[in-house]
């Protein structure tokens, strides 16, 4: 099945099913249609907590600081929220929260574990559990955290109820991995995008692969680079970063499940996919991730709510933050959007990440990002159809490692 791992991430970089938010209920249709008033001010975010705080204001400064994208800020005052409510079940919450969103893996294990040492049947640590047990491959503990929870308050339990979720995904794109037939009407976009998906699991070649795409999807590099060559070779630095050829980690898909409900985008159908995987990542690309992280065109090659977490910390810390990545496995999902030329033979003109970034945008981008980075390092400038290929890899590695970091907060 490691072969699998070559399927979408061929051609992008993944973003990771949702995007975190902290906030209460939307706006009500008469806030909505309200005329426009000044503006609100942002809140202050602290960096110590105030002497007089409690503890239920600690928290409240934590997940203020997250919300504004201040995730370093929120590490720094959890972590003195600790130091004086050290047995209180909402300070550990969000103190595993924070430190999760900094990629502190064993230290949000770590306060999970003392949180509900004090308070055994507490729905919110519980939850948690079940999330970092679930990214942490241990299926069944995940469930019994997330039944536990959902027997305590059945209402009231996001994310244990997220985790039983998670896992029957798990279940329906792991048996269609195993042959099951998916049910999509035969000669429909979605059977082509599950056949695609499929022939990859089964070790299709770089070749072969290319064979899906339509050259559109090169359309952002030089005309010169708009060639089969050269999707092929893109598709080949791929392959060779995930046999481990380059020594940047690894990455297994475990199943996927394609929805049946198509869309249409002018004359083009989208297909939506969710896609199970185990990633470990490797040490490639730091100098490229933080290079895009200040020169501004972080949101061009990753989605969003990543390029968030990363530039949510000081620029003197995300070498640090990327660092604590290397190496850490997790067990995760992404979605994609499939653009398809629904021609004879159809052809896969786009993929897009969690309706964000699009690969056809984002090859150029890493282009360029390469060559300030050998610039910087007195390299001579050598971007290749298949060095873009393993640079897309890393990337993706990057990515699916902060899908918990990202689930949080939902």
């Amino acid at each position: 099945m490691r072969r699998a791992a070559i399927v979408v991430a061929a051609v992008a970089a993944v973003a990771l099913v949702v995007a975190p938010d902290l906030g209460g209920p939307g706006p009500t249709a008469a806030f909505a249609q309200a005329p426009p008033g000044p503006p609100i001010p942002l809140p202050k975010i602290h960096k110590t907590l105030p002497d007089d705080a409690t503890a239920d204001r600690a928290t409240e400064l934590v997940a203020t600081a997250i919300n504004a994208g201040k995730t370093g800020d929120a590490y720094k005052l959890a972590t003195q929220a600790v130091q004086r409510w050290p047995a209180e079940p909402t300070v550990r919450y969000w103190a595993a929260v924070a430190a999760l969103r900094t990629a502190r893996f064993d230290e949000a294990a770590a306060h999970v574990e003392a949180g509900l040492q004090a308070t055994p049947d507490d729905v919110n640590l519980l939850g948690l559990r079940s999330q970092l047990r679930l990214a942490g491959g241990d299926a069944d503990g995940a469930r019994t955290d997330a039944q536990r929870a959902l027997e305590l308050s059945p209402d009231d339990a996001p994310d244990a109820q997220d985790t039983i979720d998670q896992l029957e995904l798990r279940a329906r794109g792991e048996a269609r991995a195993a042959g099951q037939d998916p049910f999509l009407p035969p000669g429909s976009a979605a059977a082509f995008v599950d056949g695609f998906l499929a022939e990859v699991a089964a070790g299709a070649s770089p070749t072969r692969m290319a064979t899906f795409f339509d050259l559109e999807i090169l359309d952002s590099l030089p005309k010169k680079e708009r060639r089969v060559q050269s999707l092929v070779a893109a598709l080949h630095g791929v392959v060779d970063q995930y046999r481990g050829a380059s020594g940047t980690g690894s990455l297994r898909y475990t199943g996927w499940v394609v929805s049946p409900d198509e869309r249409t985008r002018g004359d083009r159908t989208i297909v939506s996919v969710q896609v199970l995987a185990e990633i470990r990542l490797g040490a490639d690309q730091r100098e490229l991730l933080l290079a895009a992280s200040t020169d501004g065109s972080l949101g061009d090659i990753v989605d969003p709510e990543t390029a968030a977490i990363i530039k949510g910390v000081a620029p003197s810390e995300r070498r640090d933050l990327i660092d604590r990545l290397i190496g850490h496995t997790t067990h995760t999902v992404a979605a994609y959007d499939f653009e398809i030329i629904t021609a004879d033979p159809p052809r896969i003109a786009d993929i897009t990440l969690e309706h964000a970034v699009s690969v056809r945008a984002q090859l150029a981008t890493i282009a360029r990002l390469q060559d300030k980075v050998d610039v910087a390092a007195g390299r001579k400038k050598s971007v290749s159809p298949s060095r873009i290929g393993s640079i897309v890899g890393s990337i993706v590695g990057l990515v699916f490692g902060l899908w918990l970091l990202r689930r949080r907060l939902r």
